[in-house]
């Protein structure tokens, strides 16, 4: 299944299960795909077709692509989104009972992923990054990454408990001991069609030819590929 990115939709966020730590994305995914699958084996017949056993369901993956941009400040996109996600690689924590033979073998964080009515306790396979713009010092400033999630065996894995994580969660941004994270403007990734310029989306997109090549750092609108990504500034 795959869900496209609705701007009416709360952001996407993440919730470390072992530490407590909050992680809001800063645009949502502009794709998510789930999948759950059966395990079906061949059991052979002598002199027939062979007949099917079932053998369980699999637990769900999930993958999704995320942007991360930080030229309105210049700072280094690394340091400010994507080690979020590249720290719950880390095996920093020992199973308990039940989550493992060898208490000794550490395991990286068990998290919540929750957007919209998508709510998943899971583990982080892999994180795949590209930088796609850089400062002058070679600096990363943007970052596409794609992200993918693996269901962790889901004796836990009730969407109220994922639905009041979210009722905290809010609780402790309004009364300001969440933390602090990124606020800007609304930002909207839109891929160059074939056929179409920077003039055409601006004008599809409710917005300038000149501010979208203010927010991608393009020199001549009329030499984009596409294919292309492009950051759409918000009104």
């Amino acid at each position: 299944m795959s869900v496209a990115s609705g701007g009416s939709v709360d952001k996407a966020w993440f919730h470390n299960e072992e530490t407590g730590a909050w992680f809001e994305v800063q645009y949502n995914p502009l794709s998510f795909n789930l999948e759950r699958s059966a395990k079906w084996d061949e059991k052979p017949v002598p002199g027939n077709a062979p007949t099917l056993e079932y053998g369980g369901t699999a637990l769900a993956t999930a993958s999704m692509e995320l942007m991360f941009d930080t030229t309105h400040d210049g700072s280094d996109v690394r340091g400010a989104w994507v080690n979020k996600l590249l720290h719950l690689l880390n095996p920093a924590y020992k199973p308990v009972d039940g989550q493992g033979s060898d208490a000794e073998k550490r395991r990286p964080a068990r998290v919540w992923f929750s957007w919209g009515s998508q709510n998943m306790l899971c583990v982080v396979e892999s994180v795949s990054t590209s930088f796609m713009m850089f400062s002058s010092g070679g600096v990363p400033l943007r970052a596409k990454v794609a992200l993918k999630l693996k269901e962790y065996p889901p004796e836990a894995a009730d969407p109220s408990a994922a639905d009041a994580r979210r009722e905290e969660y809010n609780a402790r941004w309004e009364d300001g001991s969440g933390g602090s994270f990124y606020s800007s403007a609304p930002l909207q990734m839109v891929t160059l069609g074939p056929g179409e310029t920077v003039s055409s989306v601006a004008i599809r997109m409710g917005t300038t030819t000149q501010a979208i090549c203010d927010a991608n750092n393009i020199d001549d609108a009329m030499n984009v590929p596409p294919g292309t990504d492009l950051a759409i500034p918000g009104r």
